[in-house]
């Protein structure tokens, strides 16, 4: 045998394997030639006054410089991994030290590791390829963690070749489970890396099937960022059966996927109990939605995230949701606008109590939004002038509902009603904006519904980051997935064929599946269990009053049409409605008698309430009118009933009126006769226009009945006849 194989097996038996000195390739002459070369070609520019070349020059030269040095670090690695792998294979298969001996080609990098896809070695000459070829395997595998194959051994030039076979394969007992098996094989694809030890899995079967497996993996910091565990828990899903909740522990590389449980298809809204306290003492209550797999309500916490969006295609539930959450809120005594850019979703609560106004129309949604932005001023203001303070507000919520579809009716009214100097785009998207930046601390919130989260729907990064309570309904796509969760996984495996069914945050801050609350529409309700659901979750006290806009004519000119200025639009009186229940004072004290409420009457929700009907006092059970059909349900009272005072005159009597007269429209007096189109109405009313200030508005009825309303700009003159005598 050889010295040099002699001199290696003594080292490998009584004391460590020789090192092979460090092998120095100094670019030093390299670095010196690029460097004075780029100063001799900024020299010759500066000289020349040719700033822009050198620039160039020096650019290139600091490139190449770096370029030159990562080249020289990388060639140093691998020859550094030479060394130690002719040490390692020195007693086995070299006989000595020799560098010679073993060439690496094929380099792989992966996760900072890095390992030859080839190996070729020259071995030694009283030795037989095929009987160092098994310690030459063993001792690649054991060093890279992949699989090696002998692809060639020629033993007359003793010339050894090995190629990389693969992932490191650790055989199973014949008789494991197919499922187990199955198992293995996805953990060691997901959990596997360069030179890391091999995952170890660990399966839980439950009726052959796995229901939880624990994974021990030395992968570390390549699974602690958020995206990069949803892809694997996605994937892990994906390739085993059943839906999977992954519990990832960073600190000791471990991962635990738990088979999640069935959710139930249909949960009926739960009841609301009747409010203790004021809007203001229930504020913080955890306004809930749904119940996630683990049977947990999820729920909207305003305090916390003060804005709600909630997505979702047409027919995935995402009104349900938001009529739960209304529901919710009215039952807590807060003020609640709708715009309801659908005309029809929010129809049911246009009478529910402390739901102010359900907005159909364009002109009135848009004052809405300026309803809001009014009112966060408002409070802003009293605050700043030490008036109140953030706890004495009562909570105000506006719903968006289709705010894609309305910001596009907006843009295009916008363009109809724009006049000289007004600003291009319509400036109620800015508002919008401004509400869900700061409406927090104003306790001034919203709901915001679409049904895809775009960036050109949600306008800026900030307002999107402002809806932080959200909830997606349906499956959505990756996009959405990366818009809604900043994940292209969360969210895609909702089932598509249960309605009610979506994804949002539990309380920990964990994306969740979660099955919707059904809340029945008011106005649709028919069925006894639909009937009892609104029941129990019906306000017991009313305590904002019903308001209306007052949306400004068109006026006529020279027979054209001149539609209202827009800011004439978003200065809209906002009035409460006339004969509508009054706003009962919260502050009062319990047991107070401004807090006992009247008789209910009963509301039909597609019309005016009817007169006073006989009942309890508590609220009432819904029901569905037996010939119309139509849903009814009791609203709470908390002012007197007074019958309607009605007008009863005869014009052609005429010991009741005195002479006809020419006066102006402002000393109209009520009780008067007022000449119209030939025909003489009785005034019912005689006051400021509260839409135009520089006119006057009469109320009038006729001797039928019908009655109508009279504008007209100061000074105008009328035709009227002043009572001289009155019945009793």
């Amino acid at each position: 045998m050889a010295r040099g194989a002699s001199q290696a097996n003594q080292s490998n038996n009584q004391g460590p394997v020789l090192r092979l000195p460090p092998e120095h390739r100094s670019k030093a002459k390299v670095y010196t030639g690029l460097a004075a070369s780029g100063g001799l070609v900024s020299s010759i520019c500066y000289l020349t006054d040719q700033m822009l070349p050198m620039g160039a020059a020096v650019t290139f030269t600091g490139v190449s410089i770096a370029g030159t040095a990562w080249m020289h670090r990388r060639t140093v690695r691998k020859l550094e991994e030479r060394d130690r792998l002719v040490e390692i294979l020195a007693p086995v298969a070299l006989g000595f030290l020799d560098r010679r001996r073993v060439e690496l080609k094929k380099w792989t990098m992966s996760n900072g590791n890095f390992w030859p896809g080839k190996v070729v070695i020259k071995f030694h000459d009283d030795l037989l390829g095929e009987d160092c070829a098994a310690a030459v395997i063993d001792q690649l595998q054991q060093r890279y963690q992949r699989q090696y194959a002998v692809k060639k051994i020629t033993n007359h030039q003793r010339l050894m070749v090995l190629t990389e076979a693969g992932e490191l394969l650790v055989e199973e007992p014949e008789d494991v489970h197919p499922m187990i098996r199955r198992t293995s094989k996805v953990v060691k694809k997901l959990f596997s890396a360069g030179n890391a030890e091999p995952p170890v899995a660990t399966v839980e079967l439950e009726d052959d099937e796995p229901v939880k497996v624990e994974i021990q993996h030395d992968i570390g910091s390549a699974v602690t960022n958020r995206m990069v565990q949803n892809d694997k828990a996605f994937k892990f899903g994906a390739m085993l059966p059943g839906r999977w909740k992954a519990e990832w522990d960073n600190i000791n590389d471990r991962v635990t996927f738990t088979l999640r449980p069935a959710l139930p298809t249909f949960v009926p809204h739960p009841p609301i109990p009747p409010m203790e306290g004021t809007a203001i003492d229930n504020y913080k209550t955890p306004y809930c939605y749904g119940v996630d797999e683990t049977g947990e309500a999820v729920a909207w916490r305003p305090w916390l995230d003060p804005m709600m969006l909630i997505t979702g295609l047409t027919g995935r539930g995402k009104t349900v949701v938001a009529h739960s959450v209304l529901t919710e809120l009215a039952a807590r005594g807060w003020i609640i606008d709708v715009a309801d850019a659908k005309l029809v979703e929010f129809l049911g609560y246009k009478n529910w109590p402390n739901v102010r106004i359900v907005a159909p129309d364009l002109e009135q949604q848009v004052r809405l939004v300026y309803v809001a932005k009014d009112l966060m001023a408002e409070r802003y203001n009293a605050i700043k002038n030490g008036e109140a303070s953030e706890e004495d507000f009562v909570p105000y919520v506006l719903f968006l509902d289709e705010f894609a579809l309305f910001r596009e009716d907006v843009d295009d009214w916008y363009q109809d009603i724009k006049q000289k100097g007004d600003p291009s785009k319509a400036p109620m998207h800015r508002k919008v904006a401004a509400i869900l930046r700061a409406g927090r601390t104003a306790r001034v919130h919203i709901v915001l519904l679409t049904q895809r989260p775009d960036a050109e729907i949600l306008g800026s990064g900030e307002a999107r980051l402002n809806l932080s309570c959200r909830v997606s309904m349906g499956p959505l796509d990756m996009d959405g997935a990366r818009m809604m969760w900043k994940s292209p996984s969360l969210g895609t495996t909702v089932p598509s064929n249960i309605r009610g069914r979506g994804t949002t945050r539990n309380e920990a801050g964990e994306v969740v599946e979660f099955q919707a609350y059904w809340t029945p529409d008011p106005r649709r309700a028919k069925s006894d269990e639909d009937l009892a659901i609104l029941k129990s979750i019906y306000p017991a006290q009313e305590l904002h009053p019903k308001m209306m806009i007052k949306v400004p004519a068109a006026t006529y000119e020279d027979e054209s049409e001149l539609l209202p200025s827009y800011s004439q639009y978003i200065s809209a009186d906002f009035i409460p409605v006339p004969g509508g229940v009054q706003a009962q004072d919260e502050n009062s004290t319990e047991g107070d008698e401004s807090e006992e409420y009247e008789e209910p009457r009963i509301v039909e929700i597609s019309g005016r309430p009817t007169k006073d009907h006989p009942r309890s006092s508590a609220p009432s059970e819904p029901k569905a009118q037996s010939e119309s059909n139509v849903l009814t349900f009791p609203t709470p009272a908390t002012t007197e009933d007074e019958p309607e005072e009605t007008i009863e005159f005869d014009e052609q009597d005429e010991s009741k009126w005195g002479d006809i007269e020419t006066i102006d429209i402002e000393e109209t007096e009520v009780g008067c006769l007022m000449e119209l189109d030939g025909e003489w109405a009785a005034v019912t009313s005689s006051e400021e226009d509260l839409a135009d200030e520089e006119a006057w508005a009469v109320c009038l009825v006729f001797s039928d009945g019908t009655d109508t309303m009279l504008s007209m700009e100061f000074g105008s003159t009328v035709t009227v006849r002043q009572p001289i005598y009155q019945s009793n």
